[in-house]
């Protein structure tokens, strides 16, 4: 991968216009074939590399203020270099802007310490604004082994007094675009999710996204992915909402280990069919977003550590085994596998039925929350 953040600004930029055409060329070519077949290495950094390119082309163009606060400080250099193994966490904006949100991740924003690798919009190519090989600050627990992303989203929603629907700022009271609210019309929670009653849901453009965005990375860097490190904001911070129970996180980390076509997951086209039928092709014209919940001073606690002992495959495959589980301990994460940590999480909840804030997901993934859950019941 080119070392984009060891440029200055000058070569940087000049190199942006010297490249982006070819960029845009290969980046459309790559982006297309990581959405239905395997990918090299080699195409999994080129295509990082043009996103990059292309990520700050658009900053240039469109947004243009922005060009004077890029690259990105706000990144801890090379730190992934000597890691084994990465994790990978998905976040939301908590806002419905994106050149807000590349505004609060810039050089200038002193005030707010919080960066990422990518940004998601509701439609259209994700940014790039640090490339993977440096750590960005999102969450103190993991900065320091993990690839980020920021999904556009509202996150927790509500309908003011005059019944327009409302995200953060100011407790509720920026009120979301008509068109907006009419592509993705707010989802009503089974039961309260961290306080919230509606969530706005996620475009099915965003979910894909997501998922070439994990391919590419986990080709870029096959030895240090797994099933078990795909996580998400929620299972590091007490507090924190994203990415909520709207978002399919088993679905959409189950298809970025896959080699098939991402149309052919049954899971997106029911996403398609309940909702989605049309694009709002209005602007958010402001560029500046009050501060978010999730946007804050996220390298105060910025060590090298991790935020716990983690466990592998074979760890968890032993820890069930040793618990009454059917398993053979081979350090593959298979159906067996995937099958007795589903019937362990749904144990686990039988049993604390009435501590809610001990629940799992019932997913399948043995994740940060999981682990946990499966060491306290070994010590029990």
């Amino acid at each position: 991968m080119i070392d984009f953040l060891a440029m200055t600004p000058h070569e940087m930029w000049k190199m942006v216009d010297l490249n982006h055409q070819g960029a845009l060329e290969k980046l459309t070519q790559l982006w297309d074939k990581v959405g239905k077949a395997p990918i090299t290495k080699t195409e999994a950094h080129e295509c990082l590399d043009a996103l990059y390119i292309h990520s700050m082309q658009r900053i240039k163009e469109h947004a243009g203020t922005l060009a004077g606060l890029y690259p990105t400080i706000k990144y801890s250099r090379n730190r992934f270099e000597k890691k084994t193994a990465l994790w990978w966490v998905d976040h939301y904006t908590a806002g419905i802007n994106v050149w807000g949100t590349l505004s609060w991740f810039s050089a200038m924003k002193v005030h707010g310490a919080a960066s990422t690798h990518f940004i998601v919009d509701y439609h259209g190519f994700p940014f790039c604004i640090i490339p993977i090989m440096h750590g960005a600050w999102h969450c103190p627990a993991r900065n320091s082994d993990s690839v980020s992303v920021e999904m556009v989203n509202a996150g927790k929603i509500e309908q003011n007094a005059a019944g327009k629907w409302c995200y953060w700022p100011k407790k509720f009271t920026q009120e979301i675009p008509v068109g907006l609210v009419q592509e993705l019309p707010p989802v009503p929670l089974d039961k309260p999710w961290r306080g919230a009653h509606y969530m706005q849901p996620f475009t099915p453009d965003q979910i894909i996204n997501n998922i070439k965005l994990k391919r590419l990375v986990i080709a870029a860097d096959p030895t240090r992915f797994s099933p078990l490190r795909m996580s998400q904001h929620s299972d590091w911070q007490i507090g924190k909402s994203d990415m909520g129970p709207l978002w399919p996180f088993a679905d959409v980390n189950s298809a970025a280990f896959d080699a098939i076509d991402i149309s052919e997951n049954s899971f997106l086209r029911d996403i398609e069919d309940e909702h989605f039928d049309k694009k709002w092709s209005g602007s958010i014209p402001e560029i500046e977003e009050q501060n978010s919940p999730e946007y804050g001073t996220e390298a105060i606690l910025d060590a090298d550590v991790s935020a716990s002992t983690l466990m592998s495959v074979a760890d968890v495959q032993d820890a069930l085994l040793k618990l009454g589980y059917a398993l053979t301990v081979d350090g593959v994460y298979g159906p067996r596998t995937h099958q007795a940590v589903m019937t362990f999480q749904n144990h686990w909840n039988i049993q604390h039925d009435r501590e809610e804030e001990k629940l799992l997901k019932v997913d399948g993934i043995a994740g940060p929350q999981t682990q946990a859950a499966i060491r306290e019941t070994r010590k029990n």
